[in-house]
């Protein structure tokens, strides 16, 4: 093979961290895909971050050294492929960079190692096809846009979609997103939220059939550049509204707007909806009633350790009289990751499941009888591995759980 010519898109920082790995192998441990590695050896996985960051630095010096640069690359496209096997398998949540001793940011570097690949056209098929369903419905499911405001057939009051609804005046854009807006398992998040904000008086749109996805999944997947398109987008609609506020009920979403949307809407607060409870309890607009429930917090990888947002859900929960919460052994930013992170079920598409066990267990472990998440491919996921795992855990998003108990 011949080395490439293209930009290599990592940072000097991230060219610095490819060595810096110290090979310590810490990561080895407190990784959440190579903990079930362990017990099931069929999943194509490297045996620690160290591993995936060792294997590419050979990459780079093999197919963009010295001596490649004078005598071409060497390296057999089947290595490549191989490697690659293994880098989709991250669900990029992060937590690895937790326990770092020397601090390589892993999540960014692993993303850039993934747009490398990208360059390289190595990856996986399926990453195709959710570009092509975006550019042709703006979703990643490819099902027709005009559906997504389906779950408002749902809701107990109409839903104040734009152009569908009288009201004008607009306090807070409410930007659903592909997971909740399409998925059946979890539309009840929607439904759920904007009933509390009927209820607390707030003047909500959401964008319904013009609100198209986020982006975030093309970045997990290396495809950053293809993301403007949908950025200018969303970020037209949004201002036509001219809100105070943008809230979203998915953890992935607020992260991508939170650092690629936030420059181009200057005053706007761009607010996770448990910010946006927490905020709404201490101005007395939301008054929850008792609820007699054993209950633990999943932290969401994109809400807590990608975006510093733990005090919040777990604020919000507390304001609910005669609730007992305990929190898992692991928490905030060493939370385990669900599993449906970093695109990985496009990959293998039981891998999320048989992850989110370790948190089942720890959540069991914790004697409650209801998992709060605050983020819908969490849900998701918990709720299809409960019963493929024996849990009887149930399994409610924290707009849930407040609606709960104001009625």
């Amino acid at each position: 093979m011949k080395p490439s010519k293209r930009r290599i898109p990592l940072t000097v920082r991230q060219l610095i961290e490819l060595d810096g790995c110290t090979r310590c192998e810490i990561c080895k441990d407190e990784c959440t895909v190579y903990r079930l590695v362990k017990e099931d050896p069929s999943i194509n996985f490297p045996q620690s971050y160290a591993a995936l960051i060792r294997g590419f630095r050979q990459i780079i010096r093999k197919q963009h050294g010295l001596l490649a640069s004078i005598f071409g690359s060497n390296l057999p496209k089947e290595r490549l492929t191989a490697y690659a096997e293994g880098l989709f398998r991250c669900t990029t949540c992060g937590r690895c960079r937790t326990f770092c001793p020397v601090g390589i940011d892993t999540r960014s570097l692993g993303i850039a190692i993934r747009e490398y690949f990208v360059q390289q056209k190595i990856y996986p098929k399926n990453f195709d096809l959710m570009k092509d369903g975006l550019k042709s419905n703006f979703n990643v499911f490819n099902l027709p846009y005009v559906e997504r405001n389906f779950w408002g057939d749902y809701a107990p009051t109409p839903v104040n979609f734009l152009g569908q609804s009288e009201q004008v005046e607009c306090e807070a854009v409410y930007f659903v997103g592909c997971m909740t807006s399409y998925s059946p398992t979890i539309q009840d998040i929607a439904v759920a939220t904007t009933s509390l904000f009927d209820k607390v008086g707030l003047k909500y749109i959401c964008l319904g059939s013009e609100e198209w996805c986020c982006g975030y999944p093309l970045i997990l997947a290396g495809m950053r550049d293809e993301i403007e398109w949908l950025k200018k987008h969303n970020v037209e609609r949004v201002k036509a509204l001219n809100p105070k506020i943008v809230t979203f009920s998915c953890p992935s979403c607020y992260h991508t707007w939170v650092h690629e949307y936030a420059p181009h809407l200057p005053g706007v607060r761009l607010m996770h909806s448990t910010q946006l409870l927490y905020e709404m309890i201490k101005e007395g607009r939301v008054k929850a009633k008792p609820l007699e429930m054993k209950v633990t917090y999943h932290d969401p990888c994109d809400l807590g350790r990608n975006s510093g947002v733990y005090n919040e859900p777990r604020e919000v929960i507390n304001s609910i009289p005669k609730i007992s919460f305990k929190d898992m052994p692991n928490t905030r930013d060493k939370s385990w990751c669900c599993g449906g992170g970093g695109d990985v079920e496009m990959v293998d598409e039981n891998l999320p499941y048989k992850l989110a066990k370790t948190v089942l267990d720890e959540a069991e472990g914790t004697g409650a009888e209801a998992l709060i998440t605050a983020c819908g491919q969490c849900k998701r996921i918990f709720l299809k591995a409960v019963p493929k795992h024996g849990k009887k855990l149930k399994v409610m998003d924290i707009n849930e759980l407040i609606l709960k108990s104001l009625e």
